[in-house]
Order: structure tokens, then sequence, then C-alpha cells
């Protein structure tokens, strides 16, 4: 225009960086002994950004809580934020290991197993488990106590079982009797191996009797259990069963009546002996009849004698029972009640004694079969492991028991091979003499038999 003089001059233009977004992800992890980093994207995407940790660039590894900035690092672009990054325990599981000891011993050492998880870098599980205070027997249980594995492990703990068994109390007493009406004989106990300080006062009180009978005694003939009540921390182990014999008396008791089935000669016998008896006994009362050996129940001998046990325990029916000799008189002299009075009966063997029978002594070196009409008897004999019964027309009316030399019976079940007869396995028997009994009606049958 004719009306201005236009001039032009140099300027400048400032640009500013444009404002980036940062978004912050996996803020929360879990301890694995590795570097813990933030992901972060940025709108615009794929600018590159610098991280921090508490003022630190170098990533946690350990739990906790730290403060994370993140800055944009670009000429175009600027932005910030500011974020929590949580680092959580690993979480363990640890099982207790069952364990188990006897009453009176010491703990045994408390073990575990990691059953889930694992540790890492060396890190390992400290301090001590607990159990439940108590020392009976009886069950406990194993809790955490102090273990731990430090601050970057959570541990979920699985009980335990501490199991304290009963101790085994060794109890031997001896075999009492008395007659029926009699008041309690004073039975007494040898204990062995108690522990824990524990003894026969503790353990039982002071209160006497403190056994227990079975059946309940009231004054009635019979044979009883004697027992021990129940005590929690000790099993109770009976070398023997202990009895108490309660024997017949007064009006209509009988006699214990020993008498002499017969001799038999040996030859080359290895103790040289030359002669052996065969006694026999006879209890017509409906009970059992005791008679320790003793005074009451002996063998008076002029000569030289063998004899595995004298019977002591009296069944009823009929017995049997062998002595070795040399031929010099022998007598087997046995007292007890007759009709409610003291009553000795002995019975002689010598030499010169009647000699068994063919008939008796093929049923075996101990004889002792009751001569009736029935053919009962048993096959072979001696036995090894199974002992054959011919009843000969006899029908069993109770149960069939072995009795051995100490008077304790056997209750034994049997294969029936016959209509007249039955096996019976033997094979848990120990060697020696035995006399089996079976009962027909009213009436009891025995004879003897060998286990080899």
């Amino acid at each position: 225009s004719p009306n201005f003089d236009i001039s032009y001059g140099l300027g400048q233009i400032n640009i500013l960086k444009a404002q980036a977004e940062i978004n912050l992800s996996e803020t929360t992890q879990v301890f694995d002994g590795n570097d813990k980093k933030i992901v972060y994207n940025t709108i615009p995407e794929g600018l590159r950004c610098g991280v921090s940790y508490d003022g630190n660039e170098v990533p946690p590894v350990n739990t906790g809580t730290y403060e994370v900035k993140s800055w944009i690092i670009d000429p175009n672009y600027t932005g910030s934020v500011t974020g929590i990054l949580t680092v959580l325990p690993a979480e363990i599981t640890v099982t207790a290991d069952d364990k188990s000891k006897t009453y009176g011993d010491p703990d045994p050492e408390f073990t575990f197993t990691v059953t889930s998880g694992s540790l890492v870098n060396g890190d390992q599980i400290n301090g001590m488990m607990n159990r439940d205070p108590g020392e009976d027997a009886g069950q406990y249980m194993i809790s955490k106590g102090t273990l731990g594995a430090g601050e970057n492990y959570t541990i979920q703990f699985t009980p335990g079982t501490l199991q304290i068994d009963q101790a085994e109390l060794s109890v031997t007493s001896g075999t009492y009797w008395i007659y029926e009406g009699d008041a309690l004989p004073d039975i007494s106990f040898t204990f062995d191996s108690f522990v824990n300080g524990d003894n026969e006062s503790a353990i039982f009180g002071t209160n006497r009797p403190y056994y227990l009978l079975t059946p309940e005694y009231a004054g009635l003939e019979g044979v009883y259990t004697v027992a021990l009540p129940a005590i929690q921390n000790y099993s109770i182990a009976w070398p023997e069963e202990v009895k108490l014999y309660v024997n017949p008396n007064g009006p209509g008791t009988k006699a214990i009546m020993p008498s002499l089935l017969c001799i038999e000669d040996l030859v080359d016998d290895p103790d040289g002996f030359t002669y052996l008896a065969h006694f026999k006994y006879e209890n017509k009362n409906e009970e059992v009849v005791y008679v320790p050996v003793g005074e009451n129940n002996r063998l008076i001998a002029e000569g030289e004698y063998f004899v595995e046990k004298i019977p002591e325990v009296f069944f009823p029916g009929e017995g049997f029972f062998d002595v070795l000799f040399d031929g010099e008189k022998l007598i087997w002299e046995v007292s007890s009640r007759d009709e409610g009075h003291p009553s000795s009966v002995a019975s002689e063997a010598s030499w010169n004694s009647s000699r068994c029978s063919s008939q008796l002594k093929s049923l075996g070196v101990t004889g002792g079969l009751e001569e009736e009409e029935h053919e009962f008897g048993v096959y072979p004999n001696p036995a090894d492991e199974r002992l054959f019964v011919q009843l000969g027309g006899l029908e069993v009316s109770g149960e069939v028991t072995i009795i051995d030399f100490k008077g304790k019976i056997h209750a034994v079940p049997q294969r029936k091979t016959g209509d007249d007869a039955f096996e019976i396995d033997i094979c848990s028997f120990a060697s020696g003499f035995y006399i089996l009994r079976l009962r027909s009606g009213k009436n009891y049958h025995h004879v003897h038999f060998i286990k080899r």
C-alpha cells in the first residue's frame, strides 16, 4: 500500500513437550527370590520410562511395601506417576510328622515335611515345634511352636500327633486256693518294669484288695480268674494266668481218688529207668479240685523216679499221670476232703504191680484210656501236627479241650473226618504230654497223648 512502509524481522517459536500418560501394573507380587519389577505402559505407546523403588533404581527382592516413581524419558513427551509395589510373603505348608513313644520315655525329636511351596536362596525353617502337655498314655497334638522361615515366608502349619503308648508291666503272682465259704486269701503280685517313678501304691492306690475276680466271688466253689483293673499307662503282661481255686467242701464232697492203672517194662531207657507207672485219678465232684504239690499231694519213693509234673488241678471225671521209676516202692498220696472231712488216699506202684494190657499199650506210652464199652481213642500217638480222634459211638455234647500238665485248658476247633471221628490241628502246641477231654452227656472222657 502507498500509505505504509512494511519491513520484516526474524521471530522464535517455542514447541512444548506433549503430556504422556504412564500406567503401572503388576504392583502386587509374591516373593520368589527374584527381582520384583513393576510393569508400565505409556500413552502414546512405546515411550521409555525411568523407575525407582523407594528412591532406588534397583528393584527389590524381599517382601515389603515400596514407593514406586516412574517418569517419561523422551525429548517430545513428559509425564510421571507415583504408585505402590507390594511384595507378599511366599506361602509354604509344613506338616508335622507323627511320632510315638512309650510311656516313661523321653520325647522323640519332632520333625516336619514341607508339603507345598518351597524355600529359595538357601533359606531355612528354624525354631522348634511344641506339643500339648502331658505324659500319660494317649494322643497329643504337635503344634507349630516357634517355627518360622523369616519375613519372606508365611507358614501354613498342619499339626501332627504324638502317640504315647502304654508301657508293658510284667506281673507275676501265684496260684491260690481255698474251700468254699472261706474268706478270700491274701493275693499278692510282683511287678517288674514300673517306670516314671511309679509304684504299686501310686498306680493301684492303697485300698485292698484292688484285684478283680471273674466270676465275682460269693463263697461258691469253682475256678476264678484273678485280674488287675485296667490302668492308663501300662499294658499288663501275665506270664501265666492267675487262678483262684475254690474247692468243694461239706456234705456231698468226694475225695480225690488216685489209683494205679498198670506199669510198663522199659527197655533201654536213656535215663536208666526200668518201669513206667500209669496212675489215674478220679474226681467225682462237679467242680475242679486243686491240691498243690506238697504234703497234701506228693510222691513217696524208696528209689529213684522222674516225673514231668505232679497233677495239681483235678478236673471232674478222670485224669492220668505217668512216672518213670526204678521198680522200688512208689506211692502217690493225695489228701483232700470227703463229706467235708480230711481224707487221704494213696496208690502204690512197684516192680511187681500189674502190667499194662496190650490194648492199653497200643494207645501210646502214656496209656490213659478209660476202659469202657466205647472205643474212644486218638491216633497217631505220639503225634506231630494233627491228632485224629475216634469217638467210638460217643456223642459230643460240649466243647473239646486239651489240657496241658500245668492245668491250663485250651479250647480247640475240630474238623469232622467222618460220622464218628474228627481231627485237631496241634501244630501250635509245644512238645510234651497232654490230655484230650470231651464231654458226652453228663460224663467227661479223657485220653492222654504226646505232642512230639
